[in-house]
């Protein structure tokens, strides 16, 4: 299909960070899919201090040139919620999203289910014979790949976390199934019998349709619209059971449908913090004054890699905004490029009285520096207004738009990115 100028924006908004002119003007569908689909991952020299890598995180997407994969890797993340302290296993756990994230949901899936870090998160050392331990069980069928009570029972659960006895981790970080602890005796499962394995369960969920039905709704949600269309759900989840959960190829099916692009689906997502940071690093390629300050903003906005709210995940869309959130994330470019103070409560616990030691704290980690010279270059190719908000800005921004005059002004671009439709995509 053929896509005008408003529907690569709104391509480069869900599956990547957000719009530049040159992404726009030389826009090509293979070359999007190369990016969305690499042969080869960028090899990471990853950090070992936890603080360090959730900044390098966050790094590597804004300085990637694969910024649709970068967009799939976050999903992923927050698709599979973990809380992870230690930055050996968060290392392995972003290692399997990365190696899996647009291969095969059951390679992935299994690959989740077999790291550190989620046998540590869900007591997964702690499921032995004769003592089985349901916190996995319980979050496989309810959290990861079914959906609450929806297709499985309670008997189901306990069976299930009896298949899963006996998963460990060595001080590596390595799987290994320890024999002694596993539980080898018949198990009834989805009202199937057998001497069932965890790997054997994994299978018996990917067979049925909730699991396909809860995987598509998931990514309806995060990369078309929080407000679901059950037709198009149908067809994604048709797409994953007809490609045996092959997610390059559902992906590929998503974009390559006239429905992605219709009008109602554009601009009606509210960006995520790490999504907000992202787009501004990428926009206006920010080198942060100290490495870390990538972390202190994920904390500032309250999203974290490897830190979800609960096993739930992060919030999503309509979530993330409340009064106080949304006045920072508004100021958020004025402080980033230093030219606001701090004259509203960031934590309530925060002395933010100019002067302070915790006030200059604050304003020393939020501190970036902007290349404005490659961001004014670009926008003579394109305007911010369109790459940002798509035909969709309301009277107040056009109000802005309308009367500005003469060559584009740092104080003109700020007032763009301090208005409500920056925080959509």
């Amino acid at each position: 299909m053929t896509l005008d100028d408003s529907d690569i924006i709104h391509l480069l908004n869900r599956f990547g960070f957000g719009a530049d002119a040159d992404s726009l003007i030389s826009y090509s569908a293979v070359r999007f899919q190369e990016q969305m689909f690499p042969k080869k991952g960028a090899e990471l020299n990853w950090t070992h201090d936890i603080g360090a890598l959730k900044a390098q995180s966050i790094q590597n997407m804004v300085l990637s040139e694969n910024a649709p994969y970068e967009k799939l890797v976050l999903f992923w993340h927050h698709y599979f919620a973990c809380i992870i302290d230690k930055s050996k296993h968060a290392i392995l756990f972003s290692e399997v999203i990365r190696k899996h994230a647009f291969g095969n949901f059951r390679d992935l899936l299994l690959g989740v289910s077999k790291s550190a870090a989620m046998l540590h998160f869900l007591n997964g050392k702690k499921n032995k014979a004769g003592s089985p331990n349901e916190n996995f069980a319980r979050e496989l069928c309810e959290i990861y790949t079914l959906g609450e009570g929806d297709g499985y029972s309670e008997r189901d659960v306990k069976e299930i976390a009896r298949c899963f006895t006996g998963w460990k981790y060595d001080d590596t970080g390595t799987f290994y199934l320890r024999e002694k602890q596993f539980d080898s005796g018949m198990k009834t499962v989805f009202g199937k019998s057998g001497r069932y394995t965890g790997e054997d369960v994994i299978e018996l969920i990917l067979s049925k349709p909730q699991c396909a039905n809860y995987l598509a709704e998931k990514i309806y949600t995060f990369f078309v619209n929080d407000r679901l269309s059950k037709k198009h759900v149908f067809e994604i989840r048709d797409c994953l059971m007809r490609t045996n959960y092959d997610l390059k190829e559902t992906f590929a099916y998503i974009i390559s449908m006239p429905w992605f692009y219709s009008d109602q689906n554009k601009m009606a997502l509210i960006k995520s913090p790490i999504e907000l940071i992202v787009g501004l690093g990428r926009t206006f390629r920010l080198k942060a004054a100290k490495e870390n300050n990538w972390f202190f903003v994920q904390k500032l906005l309250n999203h974290e890699f490897y830190k979800p709210k609960n096993v739930k995940g992060w919030p999503m869309g309509r979530e993330w905004i409340d009064s106080s959130s949304l006045t920072l994330r508004m100021h958020l470019p004025q402080l980033i490029f230093g030219t606001n103070d701090i004259d509203f409560e960031v934590e309530p616990d925060l002395d933010q009285s100019p002067g302070s030691n915790k006030f200059m704290y604050l304003k020393d980690r939020l501190k970036f520096k902007a290349d404005w010279n490659y961001f004014l270059d670009n926008s003579k190719k394109v305007s911010p207004e369109k790459l940002w908000f798509n035909n969709k800005a309301s009277d107040v921004a056009n109000r802005i738009i309308k009367g500005h005059k003469g060559a584009i002004s740092k104080e003109y671009v700020l007032d763009l990115l301090s208005l409500p439709e920056y925080q959509m995509h």
